[in-house]
């Protein structure tokens, strides 16, 4: 710095100014979890968390980590971001681990008859089919697309109940594709 007064003469100094980076990361955990099983535990999968640091990268880590084993019950996570200066900012989250060893109540109809439109047969249409579950989603699946063309004849239609816990129910439907006049009788009027 230098100071100069009217008849110019001039003096300079020096200093020192030096910025601590005193502030943390910004960090952000992810929601809570929960996760169903019918065993005594689940490995976890979650969101990460995100961190931000004005001045410098910020580290961040996890005390359990994502995908790994996590007991009945309730855990939580805590999460720690650091930065370059050693600024620390930390959150948490809940992991919850629910038991579950029902299977899902899965309800369909017995029966369906259809009447094709064409000799090749029918589109699968008016399934009734039900699920639920007292813990967990449930997801189903069948044993054709529910957009397949179903040849003439009778077939047993089923329908799987899978929960998140991976308990399972089954059933099936005989399902009547009825032939329309004119149609010859052969192989693909023969149930399947």
């Amino acid at each position: 710095m230098t100071a100069r007064d009217v008849a110019g003469n001039s003096a300079t100094c020096l200093f020192t100014v030096t910025v601590h980076d005193t502030t943390a990361p910004v960090l952000q955990c992810g929601p809570d979890v929960t996760a169903w099983t019918s065993a005594d535990g689940a490995p976890v999968a979650y969101m990460p968390a995100s961190a931000k640091d004005a001045v410098s990268h910020s580290t961040v880590f996890y005390d359990l980590p994502s995908g790994g084993f996590f007991p009945l019950g309730r855990s939580t996570v805590t999460v720690t971001a650091t930065d370059a200066r050693g600024n620390i900012a930390s959150c948490g989250f809940q992991v919850d681990v629910i038991q579950d060893l029902e299977p899902p109540l899965l309800t369909c109809q017995s029966e369906l008859s259809l009447q094709a439109s064409s000799c090749e047969g029918a589109v699968l249409a008016g399934l009734s089919v039900s699920a639920t579950d007292a813990l967990s989603p449930v997801t189903l699946s069948y044993s054709e697309p529910l957009d397949a063309l179903l040849p003439v004849g009778d077939r047993v239609f089923t329908v799987t109940a899978v929960d998140a816990a991976g308990n399972s129910a089954g059933c099936g439907v005989l399902v009547h594709i009825l032939a329309p006049e004119g149609c010859p009788v052969g192989s693909s009027s023969q149930a399947r």
